[in-house]
């Protein structure tokens, strides 16, 4: 386990330089910094997925994450979004699925036409190394997704999507 702390102190330092470098970047006008971070508790009753009642198990998890980067205009309609993300997880009970992930979002949206009422599209990917605490789990994790949507009154949105992971 040693080992697993010493790669979550590598990626904690790794963001905080990140969001240090992102301050200091002299954007331009169209350009805006984005630092979010969420943390919470999951409590998931099937945590294998399992079918046979027998194989379900449930457990509770500590969640972080963290995304440091920035958002370009590129005209009236379109922008580019790119960022560094830091995920991690706590199991209560298995420890097998403590996981801490470094990696990288880069997304397209185009809006077509000018108002909140226009429709929009974006297209989105990610790409990041995985760390378990079993090393049989470690990997890369890349994701591909497609959305658009429309606002269709001042509360209310209709948004669809698909993505592709592996």
């Amino acid at each position: 386990m040693g080992g697993a702390i010493s790669y979550r102190a590598r990626c904690a330092r790794a963001l905080l330089a990140l969001v240090a470098a992102l301050a200091w970047w002299p954007g331009n006008a169209a350009a805006e910094g984005i630092l979010d971070a969420e943390a919470g508790i999951v409590h998931d009753s099937n945590l294998p997925r399992a079918v046979s009642r027998s194989d379900i198990a449930a457990d509770a998890s500590a969640n972080l994450n963290l995304s440091a980067g920035h958002r370009i205009s590129l005209d009236d309609g379109s922008a580019i979004t790119w960022s560094a993300d830091l995920r991690a997880a706590e199991f209560r009970r298995y420890h097998g699925m403590n996981n801490v992930a470094l990696g990288v979002t880069a997304s397209y949206r185009r809006k077509f036409g000018i108002g909140p009422f226009a429709p929009w599209a974006s297209i989105s990917g990610s790409l990041a190394r995985e760390k378990y605490g079993q090393s049989i789990r470690d990997g890369q994790r890349s994701i591909l997704s497609l959305q658009a949507g429309r606002r269709l009154t001042e509360s209310l949105d209709l948004s669809g999507g698909g993505s592709l992971e592996r």
